[in-house]
């Protein structure tokens, strides 16, 4: 689908612009393109920004050209780091995982699988707990792999159970 924005004078074709980018307008309000929203952010039909509709909360995420939230997979969570793109003027914005096209905390631009350690509900990842371990990536529940063995140890975030020392429990 597309929105057509009028170019600005009197008998100029209107231009297409697809679901997820927005009208760029010249220095006297014509039409002159269309570019996609910034990463993070989503442009509905007849959006006038790049970063006009911030992504929302966690479940959700939005790459570069969005033209609505989509939902985070089971076992992923959304991340601010984004994959590279190519800016209006045409430079390319470089990939990267510790820089957001915004500061603002509900502009999400992509989704990552939880690592090991890692369990991942609703788009936020946390820690597997104290007593349970997580081996496998993109696990999805509290109880990750599952619970320590008798005679096991296994701190928060583990990857795997350790055998006590003689004398400890």
């Amino acid at each position: 689908a597309h929105n057509e924005q009028c170019p600005g004078e009197a008998n100029a074709a209107p231009i297409a612009v697809p679901l997820g980018s927005y009208t760029l307008f010249d220095a006297w309000g014509r039409g002159v393109g269309a570019v996609p929203c910034a990463p993070g952010y989503y442009c509905p039909v007849g959006s006038s920004s790049k970063n006009e509709h911030a992504c929302g909360g966690p479940e959700v995420y939005c790459p570069v050209g969005s033209p609505e939230p989509y939902p985070v997979g089971e076992g992923n969570y959304s991340s601010v780091d984004i994959d590279a793109y190519e800016n209006e003027d045409g430079t390319l914005v470089p990939a990267s995982t510790n820089m957001a096209s915004t500061v603002a905390a509900d502009a999400r631009a992509s989704q990552r699988i939880c690592e090991p350690g890692y369990f991942c509900e609703n788009g936020i990842r946390r820690p597997c707990p104290a007593g349970h371990y997580g081996s496998d990536r993109g696990l999805s529940e509290r109880t990750c792999n599952g619970k320590c063995p008798p005679g096991m140890w296994c701190p928060e975030r583990a990857t795997a159970a350790f055998p006590t020392r003689n004398g400890s429990y």
